[in-house]
């Protein structure tokens, strides 16, 4: 049995958590298929990633401050109920056919808002609830329930589709509700607090990571992966129905694809993870994408093109695993909720400036020289990053390094 299973608080959580990231990708497959459908045009796809990925990326830095402020569990809570009445909202909108793009747009803008409270509390919470023998195991484990839940949604959302949009919705808000009580139940460590105005507080985060050039190295790792990657989550309605020719039915297959990519990744990662978590080893893994979004840009078969999409979904979850033990490690509880809050910023920013510019380029060049042009600029990243790591420019530190080297 991997070691954080043997957690019974962790083991719930991983449950709750993988219950609601299914409704997330029930709600993501008829939120894509809905906007593109009624506007046929692949900017309004880039438009929809940008206010969910840009609004919480911005915001992202003020959630981490919370996070290392008040109680996770707490923000956690409130969080997911505020996104739970968001998507009940939806589901009533389509039941009774009122539901238009402009009214999905700003419940994804909400729900970015919401998300930038979420995502550092849940990633803050992870080392408390496991403890750091555990924690690579754990983030591995976790990142394998978002992916099994990334190739289940769609295909559950495909089903509930034949009935409506309103069910996707629905069930998505059936989730959440899922989750809420599991972290009613589940009680998790204290987080001790230190008394910092909220902007020092924010600024000393800032200032820990940009004073450690491997922690700086990891957020530009962690904004190439996410901008050069975006193409192959974003425009995938646009590729199944713009350049194939074919219908919702396709499209699911080739999302679920991808999370079967991510499912081998994070899998291979859990059942070999025991603490080692150097993150200079992800370079070919981002090699590997970028020939994989190179072969898009030829492909002229869909099961080709669904099967690059799938080795995408194994390099990036293998890569963002890696990256974000490797954050884990090299830093104190007392600031982690502010540093990994910076990383979903790169994240989550990376990803939707990535998929906003390819949504434009799409127009302007094609969308598989968008592909093709994105592939070649990560494996040209990639040699850059290589050249650093060799001349020993960048070297990296865990912070239980640095507290012996502190004695």
């Amino acid at each position: 049995m991997p070691t954080a299973l043997r957690n019974r608080a962790f083991t719930a959580l991983l449950l709750g958590t993988f219950a609601s990231n299914l409704g997330g990708w029930m709600h993501n497959f008829a939120s894509r298929w809905l906007i593109y459908d009624l506007t046929g045009d692949a900017l309004w796809l880039g438009l929809d990633a940008l206010l969910s990925g840009m609004t919480t990326a911005l915001l992202l830095p003020w959630g981490g401050v919370l996070a290392d402020r008040m109680s996770r569990r707490t923000l956690l809570i409130v969080g997911n109920a505020v996104s739970a009445f968001n998507v009940a909202l939806l589901a009533v909108l389509a039941a009774t056919g009122r539901l238009e793009v402009w009214q999905i747009l700003i419940v994804t803008f909400i729900n970015g808002v919401v998300n930038a409270a979420l995502v550092p509390a849940n990633q803050a919470l992870l080392p408390g609830v496991v403890g750091k023998a555990a924690l690579s195991n754990a983030i591995a484990l976790n990142s394998l329930q978002f992916n099994i839940a990334r190739v289940g949604g769609p295909l559950i959302a495909w089903a509930a589709y034949t009935l409506g949009a309103a069910w996707c919705f629905g069930l998505n808000a059936v989730c959440f509700l899922v989750l809420l009580g599991v972290l009613w139940c589940v009680r998790v460590p204290p987080l001790k607090t230190r008394h910092e105005k909220p902007w020092a507080a924010l600024v000393a985060g800032v200032r820990h990571v940009g004073g450690r050039r491997d922690l700086t190295a990891i957020l530009a790792l962690v904004v190439m992966t996410a901008f050069f990657s975006a193409p192959a989550i974003s425009m995938l309605p646009a590729l199944v129905k713009g350049e194939f020719g074919l219908d919702e039915a396709a499209f699911s297959i080739v999302q679920a694809a991808f999370g079967v990519g991510a499912v081998i990744g994070a899998l291979a990662l859990a059942l070999r993870s025991k603490g080692d978590a150097h993150p200079w080893r992800v370079t070919g893994l981002l090699a590997a994408m970028g020939a994989c979004e190179i072969v898009l840009l030829w492909s002229r078969w869909y099961i080709l093109a669904t099967a690059m999409v799938l080795i995408i979904g194994v390099t990036l979850i293998g890569t963002m695993i890696r990256l974000g033990a490797a954050n884990q490690h090299a830093i104190g509880d007392e600031i982690r909720g502010r540093v990994m809050s910076l990383q979903s910023l790169a994240f989550r920013g990376g990803q939707a400036g990535g998929s906003f510019v390819a949504g434009a380029l799409a127009g302007a060049i094609g969308l598989r020289e968008t592909f093709g042009l994105y592939g070649a600029l990560l494996i040209v990243g990639v040699v850059i990053v290589g050249v650093l790591v060799v001349t020993g420019r960048v070297r990296y530190r865990k912070v239980e390094d640095e507290q012996t080297a502190a004695r």
